[in-house]
């Protein structure tokens, strides 16, 4: 099992909170950031990765782009698109997106625009190298995908959506353009922030890294993540119920694999064994005959 300590950091400068993680880490397995102010998170994030022994992953990025991107596998196979020739535009593009954009362009999509207002945010744009387009209104033309995370409820109009669109708008409390209106107007799918959360993945990922003692928390076991998540849907779903009988352990145990897989688990050759020890199986056996017992 994985027992989590809450600790809360109220340092306001991005040094003095590194500092603070960085002196109390070695007692933790694992660090996992969570209401961070954006977009400093994404920075804060990439310093401690480089300078803490143990994996650290931000919740709130990540969290939000594994789930994102494994709704957005389903979506694609429910409305027969391809998501890797599909042009995906972000309407904002803080940690969230940040996180949705590492998730899509390993998969392999290409074509991917934001548009933007705040300064610290276009430079993450840029740095990234995706297109910053100067209005709304061309991100909406040129995208066949739209990610909405501005935070700025009711942003994208009527008549802004393009006939056959996707459209995420994953603000709360307020989406950019509520579903149904953007159904009416011609999109294709179009979901909101309900749709997405991040504790469909979490408990997950912490698992199976810890269980795999991995150094981090790879891309490669990221997507595994992400694709064992849509795995798990039901048939016309888009995403697992949280509550799904067994959805986190086999979540952690793609992801264990994953780090296996990748060489950054830190297990010796009976642990990385996929069959269970002799000990489980006999117990197996066991639990069937009483079992069969209980019903003869």
């Amino acid at each position: 099992s994985v027992s989590p300590v809450h600790v809360v950091i109220e340092a306001k400068e991005q040094d003095k909170f590194v500092e603070v993680v960085k002196n109390i880490h070695k007692s933790f397995g694992m660090i996992i950031l969570e209401d961070l102010s954006s977009p400093g998170s994404v920075d804060i994030e990439e310093r401690l990765k480089e300078e803490l022994s143990i994996p650290v992953l931000d919740g709130n990025q990540h969290g939000n782009g594994i789930v994102t991107f494994a709704g957005l596998i389903n979506i694609a196979k429910q409305v027969n698109i391809n998501l890797k020739e599909s042009s995906v535009g972000f309407l904002g593009f803080g940690s969230k997106a940040n996180g949705i954009h590492k998730m899509l362009q390993s998969y392999g999509v290409k074509e991917m625009r934001a548009y933007e207002i705040r300064p610290e945010a276009i430079d993450r744009v840029k740095r990234v190298g995706i297109e910053h387009v100067e209005d709304l209104n061309t991100l909406m033309e040129k995208s066949d995908i739209v990610i909405g995370t501005a935070r700025i409820g009711g942003i994208i109009k009527f008549g802004m959506v393009k006939p056959g669109q996707i459209i995420l708008s994953l603000s709360k409390p307020e989406p950019e353009i509520k579903p149904e209106i953007a159904m009416k107007a011609g999109a294709k799918y179009a979901g909101d922030g309900r749709l997405i959360n991040p504790l469909l993945i979490i408990p997950g990922i912490v698992k199976g890294t810890l269980s795999a003692r991995a150094g981090k928390v790879t891309m490669g076991m990221m997507m595994e993540a992400a694709n064992k998540l849509a795995d798990l849907a039901l048939p016309g779903e888009i995403l697992p119920n949280i509550f799904d009988e067994g959805l986190h352990d086999k979540i952690a145990a793609a992801v264990k694999q994953a780090a296996i897989d990748e060489g950054v688990a830190n297990l010796n050759e009976s642990e990385t064994d996929d069959d269970k020890s002799e000990k489980d199986k006999a117990q197996d056996i066991y639990d069937k005959i009483r079992s069969m017992n209980e019903w003869m």
